[in-house]
């Protein structure tokens, strides 16, 4: 799974859980960025990703992610 295709799903998941356009969420996207990104909806998220990518989040290493970017790079290494 290339990039792209991680930052799709993502996308789609960040739509779903935040009420926002997936074109809103890109590479550089912080949670301050869009407006419906509480503590709550967080947890949503990561919750919703596991799922999404068939995958288990590491909560310190979900913690100290600073962007969607950041984000991609732990999906792609926990998919290969």
């Amino acid at each position: 799974m290339d990039r792209q295709e991680i930052l799709d799903r993502v996308r789609t998941v960040a739509a779903e859980c935040f009420a926002c356009r997936p074109e809103q969420i890109n590479e550089a996207t912080v949670a301050a960025d869009v407006e419906r990104w509480d503590s709550l909806r967080h947890l949503v998220f990561v919750s919703s990703l596991e799922q999404e990518f068939s995958v288990e989040f590491d909560m310190d290493a979900i913690a100290g992610l600073t962007d969607i970017g950041e984000l991609l790079g732990l999906i792609a290494a926990l998919s290969a």
